[in-house]
């Protein structure tokens, strides 16, 4: 019953955050950014979610997110893992050139920023798209309206493969987005990447106002 978003997420007292978008589009680095913020995690890139009385259910998969050297200099609490070496000749390189290296770390969430950061289910509130670029002049977010939620959740979900048995239905899968799309927020976020911006949108006064029970 549920339908898989390539997302990553975090929870907050308000409910679930969750970042969805392709690869290297910072989906992880968001989830992190609000830890950092003193939310807890959930998932790194794959996102269950199924409708449920008018709320959406969330569960993330139990695995150790892993980051590029970006991601370790830009949130304080991760550049700890970089080795001094390393550390420096990262600094040096240009954002561009920075954003496009691939040589990811662990990151033991549990270890960094305590016990109990790990928290693998919650009531998902809001959803926000990725669909920044880099050398664009600003960023921007954009509420979407319903009938485009559903266009874009639908790009968003992944499937399990062989691996799963009993794939969902499609008019089911279909149905559970079309409830999804009604029951909370979707927002696409565009232009600059900007990590510490959007996270200050998401945890200030401009945040959704969907609040789980």
């Amino acid at each position: 019953g549920y339908v898989m978003l390539h997302a990553s997420a975090a929870l907050g007292e308000e409910g679930g955050v969750a970042f969805a978008a392709q690869s290297g589009a910072g989906k992880s680095t968001m989830a992190l950014a609000l830890v950092e913020a003193g939310y807890q995690f959930v998932t790194n890139d794959r996102l269950l979610v199924r409708p449920d009385n008018g709320q959406v259910e969330m569960v993330g998969v139990p695995k150790i997110p892993r980051v590029n050297p970006g991601t370790l200099l830009r949130l304080s609490r991760l550049t700890a893992l970089l080795p001094p070496e390393a550390r420096r000749r990262y600094e040096h390189m240009s954002p561009d050139a920075l954003w496009a290296t691939e040589e990811k770390r662990d990151v033991e969430v549990d270890r960094i920023f305590g016990p109990g950061t790990f928290r693998l289910t919650g009531c998902l509130r809001v959803i926000y798209l990725l669909a920044w670029r880099r050398g664009e002049a600003r960023w921007e977010v954009h509420p979407l309206d319903p009938d485009i939620r559903r266009a874009a959740l639908q790009r968003m979900v992944k499937r399990v493969g062989v691996q799963d048995l009993q794939p969902p239905a499609p008019a089911a899968q279909e149905a559970a987005l079309d409830m999804m799309a009604d029951a909370i927020p979707v927002y696409e976020v565009t232009g600059q990447p900007d990590v510490g911006a959007l996270r200050a949108f998401i945890v200030g006064p401009h945040r959704s106002r969907v609040v789980c029970f």
